[in-house]
């Protein structure tokens, strides 16, 4: 009753007060609602991001050395699972954070940092989850649960038990400390390759150059916007935008095969190596856990279960797409002979997207080009917040970071329309830039969280796209 009558005063105050404008007004409106809003600080020297890394794995250390030293006779739910989560909330948000950092910022020495105090936040999650004696306060949590000596779980509760539990045996911890102790190794090894694998990708810049002939067909905007000094033209091979103006439109079959190869093979002598090492240390982890292969392992607790059943279901929905597959695929090599006259042309994957858009021009009379100039992405996002709004009954409301790690960055918090209670917050940093991921993602920042004092931690993402921005006065086009 209190709650609802709370629930009703806030109402009445948005209401007679208007609706948030500020972070402050949105933090005002959650405080009052047992809400935490908060904002990500952002570390912004190489120095800083390394002592907030020490800090919180010093906090996490200390709380996780007081859960596993408890009497083992009187451990609940709240001081072992539900204590674990928060002393590792800290950390994970860090985590999350650096890792968006280490794909976004603008400073190389940043970058380099994030990375490796990343790569150091892993390993620590590796010796915490190898842990001994939090493995054991967790048995004795369930020789407690399992005696009638503490409350049956229910709901998320019962979920963070069982999904700890499930990731100790998976683990190994039904094997002997040795071949944990390999495991473990072998975990932080997979971890180091991994980030040296996709920092290889990120940190990619692979352009190639063309003549305004050679992108005979490309729209004009791209080729404006392309265009160099001395009057060639430069493309992005690991910019989506630039890749998909060309492979859509360019009339020379040569243009597109130059730059899905070079797409395709970004990073290759670096990565090649990494690759086999990385498919030879997975191996050897699900083999020493009991797996057939690291596709057992990975897939475990997912849907699908086993390697089998999701190697079925692909192999099923391919087979039974195959008429309609080579049907389409047989019309689109129609138009490549129409195009060059060789009546046994061949549709290559760098064929693909140009004749299909040919299609599209020809039989439907749609041009993606033409159709890109109706879709300006101010005009896109304003109409999808307003679909959004009025579907789910939310408000977006554009709010101004405290800081920002590029001029152009964006941030917006979303309401219930109806109530104003504050629902989160994201980022959106639109354009690509030398250093950042070159692809389109969702980052974590903060996770949604209950907190220890019983507040609502609401989540803070961040978008990461690259769309190709505009040039002069020209607006950014979707």
């Amino acid at each position: 009753m209190r709650k609802t009558l709370m629930l009703a005063l806030v109402v009445l105050v948005v209401a007679s007060c208007g609706a948030p404008q500020s972070l402050v007004d949105f933090q005002r409106v959650a405080s009052s609602q047992g809400l935490v809003f908060g904002m990500p600080r952002f570390e912004r020297t190489p120095e800083e991001v390394q002592e907030v890394v020490d800090f919180e794995l010093a906090m996490a250390d200390m709380m996780l050395l007081g859960i596993a030293e408890q009497e083992p006779s009187q451990v609940t739910f709240d001081s072992v699972f539900a204590g674990m989560d928060h002393a590792l909330f800290g950390v994970m948000t860090t985590l999350n954070r650096l890792w968006l950092m280490k794909e976004t910022r603008q400073e190389p020495e940043v970058r380099q940092t994030c990375t490796a105090q990343v790569q150091k936040i892993s390993e620590w999650l590796v010796s915490v989850q190898y842990r001994e004696d939090l493995y054991n306060i967790c048995q004795a949590y369930v020789q407690r649960l399992e005696n009638g000596l503490v409350l049956p779980l229910e709901g998320e509760d019962k979920m963070l038990y069982l999904e700890t539990m499930r990731d100790y045996r998976r683990a190994g911890f039904s094997l002997d400390a040795a071949t944990r102790g390999k495991v473990a190794k072998l975990k932080n090894t997979l971890s180091r390759l991994e980030s040296e694998f996709d920092t290889n990708i990120t940190d990619a810049s692979v352009v190639l150059e063309f003549s305004k002939e050679d992108l005979k067909g490309v729209p004009e905007e791209f080729l404006q916007s392309s265009l160099t000094a001395a009057g060639r033209h430069v493309v992005r091979a690991t910019v989506t935008p630039d890749y998909m103006a060309v492979m859509e439109n360019a009339f020379l079959e040569e243009t597109r095969r130059r730059l899905n190869t070079a797409r395709y093979s970004v990073a290759m002598a670096e990565n090649g190596p990494l690759l086999n090492k990385l498919v030879s240390v997975r191996r050897q982890i699900a083999s020493l856990l009991g797996y057939e292969t690291w596709a057992d392992y990975q897939i475990e607790p997912k849907m699908a279960g086993t390697s089998r059943r999701a190697i079925g279901f692909a192999e099923e929905l391919a087979e039974g797409l195959a008429p309609k597959f080579e049907k389409e695929v047989e019309v689109l090599r129609q138009l490549k002979v129409q195009e060059t006259g060789n009546k046994t042309a061949v549709i290559h994957w760098w064929d693909f997207r140009y004749y299909q858009n040919k299609m599209m021009r020809e039989q439907f009379a749609v041009d993606s080009s033409e159709l890109r100039n109706f879709f300006v992405l101010e005009n896109v996002l304003a109409g999808m917040f307003d679909v959004y709004q009025r579907i789910f009954g939310l408000r977006f409301t554009k709010l101004e970071p405290e800081w920002a790690w590029v001029d152009d960055l964006q941030l917006w918090a979303v309401a219930d329309a109806a109530t104003g209670e504050p629902l989160g917050m994201f980022f959106l940093d639109l354009f690509p830039r030398p250093g950042k991921y070159n692809h389109f993602a969702q980052f974590d920042v903060i996770g949604g969280k209950l907190l220890a004092d019983g507040r609502y931690q609401r989540p803070v993402a961040a978008l990461v796209c690259n769309f190709t921005p505009g040039v002069g006065d020209a607006p950014a086009l979707m």
